[in-house]
């Protein structure tokens, strides 16, 4: 498992000590996110890994990237995307599962926590959904290591290029 220190170097990362409510989002989730993303956020706050991949905070003052508001705004979206179009069936892999949106890119690509009912949230894995047609990717992996794994190439993802090195994260 990817340290936050190691994404924090490879990423350039600056610690802003950030205080977020995470019990409102604990509230309108029914549960905590998984503790690597809340440490992540906790320390780093709310940005953009190389202008690419942006990672979403509770209470954000960007409508987009506030989990408690465009975030569960998208997931609404998709899940009525699919019971108004027969032709949009559900990923097999996200059959009794829910989602929650915790990121995204500028092209509209979106990042979930896939979430099994009754599992601890250090169990949830990495779906991103290239929201022009809905096609999908699945990562068995937690938030860190599927952010670490995109910048060092070890994830490779069709919706996402290999982002720029030099890594960079920028505070929105």
């Amino acid at each position: 498992m990817t340290e936050i220190a190691e994404l924090a170097a490879l990423a350039r990362m600056s610690p802003t000590p950030t205080e977020y409510d995470w019990t409102a989002l604990a509230e309108a989730l029914g549960t905590m996110p998984p503790p690597d993303y809340v440490e992540l956020v906790n320390t780093y706050g709310g940005g953009t890994f190389d202008n690419d991949v942006i990672v979403f905070t509770p209470g954000s003052s960007f409508y987009s990237y506030d989990m408690l508001r465009g975030g569960l705004s998208r997931i609404e979206d998709v899940e009525e995307q699919w019971d108004d179009d027969p032709d949009l069936p559900r990923p097999a892999q996200l059959e009794g599962k829910r989602l929650i949106n915790w990121g995204g890119t500028p092209d509209a690509e979106f990042l979930y926590w896939v979430a099994a009912p009754g599992a601890p949230s250090t169990s949830w894995t990495v779906a991103m959904e290239q929201g022009k047609d809905l096609r999908w990717e699945f990562f068995d992996m937690g938030t860190v290591d599927f952010l670490h794994g995109l910048l060092t190439g070890e994830v490779r993802s069709r919706f996402v290029p290999v982002l720029d090195r030099p890594h960079s994260y920028d505070r929105y």
